[in-house]
């Protein structure tokens, strides 16, 4: 089952006061036009048991007649571990990165049926905001920032990684071999201390050498905040839904079956914030799923990040 791994990556807190050449404009949350430096973990599971007299191979680069599952038990755990950095070059333009250091896990009935570890396909974006909210008394308790993206995912992750010298599922594999465009969008709105934060993403993935395509990504969040507390330091409890869909993964020009699908999560979180510092942890429990042909059902997603913020 596919991870995805840009699930949440753009969601960062946001920030303070700061001058343009011509105006002077008002963030939505303390540090909002500092450089940034954060460590995020993120997990993803799917588990379920097949139902019996499925034939389906779950390992996408093998004939459906490799495999039989008869009520088998299977895990899979796709978890990453982020560096990430923002520079933020004046109050509309920015530069995000990420490195990111990931493991793999699937086992079958409690048994190890394949895992991996090492560096996956770090991200570089360009972030523009065309729309902030400028500093004015009149409006000062409404404040709303847009901000759109885009970049590239690098493949530098290993994709011939092996188990008990079978080659891997390319879910399984440190990185996806492949240059990915991504393009995102988000919009924040408060209202004295109620917001909402929407989120847009979408990965445009190409081939990788050993003509692989993983399935193209488009995912969603809505959600709404409250904050709780002053500049130097606030809760920020969160609640929305995040949804994503995957497109089909092709192999030399071959539609693969069992990938692809469609998910809806629920969102709920909490940021904690002092000074400089901030930390934020995030819960997404399944609420429905429609994959495609047989596949380990997703169950849910945590996400935990702490940030730093560098003045500029």
């Amino acid at each position: 089952m596919k991870k995805l791994f840009i699930l949440g990556l753009f969601v960062l807190p946001f920030y303070s006061y700061a001058c343009d050449v011509c105006s002077i404009f008002e963030g939505i949350r303390p540090y909002d036009f500092n450089h940034r430096l954060g460590f995020w973990h993120r997990s993803r599971l799917h588990q379920g048991r097949l139902e019996p007299f499925q034939t389906q191979s779950l390992a996408k680069h093998l004939e459906e007649e490799e495999a039989v599952f008869i009520g088998d038990e299977y895990k899979e755990l796709f978890a990453t571990y982020e560096l990430r950095g923002s520079y933020q070059i004046n109050e509309r333009w920015s530069v995000f990165g990420m490195l990111p250091i990931v493991q793999r896990e699937r086992t079958i009935n409690g048994k190890d049926a394949g895992s991996s570890s090492g560096f996956g396909d770090p991200v570089l974006m360009a972030r523009y905001a065309p729309l902030i909210s400028k500093a004015n008394a009149s409006q000062s308790n409404f404040r709303h920032r847009l901000v759109c993206g885009f970049g590239l995912k690098f493949p530098l992750g290993a994709t011939k990684l092996q188990h008990e010298g079978v080659a891997l599922d390319h879910d399984l594999q440190a990185g996806t071999g492949s240059y990915d465009f991504l393009a995102q969008f988000e919009y924040m709105a408060k209202y004295k201390r109620f917001g909402v934060l929407i989120n847009g993403m979408g990965r445009r993935n190409t081939s990788n050498l050993s003509g692989y395509l993983h399935g193209h990504v488009m995912s969603a969040s809505w959600q709404h905040f409250l904050i709780i507390g002053n500049e130097e330091r606030s809760l920020l409890p969160f609640v929305g839904v995040y949804a994503e869909q995957l497109t089909v993964d092709q192999e030399d020009g071959t539609v693969l079956n069992n990938t692809g699908g469609r998910y809806l999560f629920a969102n709920l979180g909490m940021e904690i914030q002092f000074k400089n510092v901030s930390l934020q942890a995030t819960w997404q429990g399944i609420m429905a799923q429609a994959q495609t042909g047989t596949q380990i059902p997703a169950v849910a997603q945590v996400q935990i990040g702490l940030n730093y913020m560098i003045a500029k």
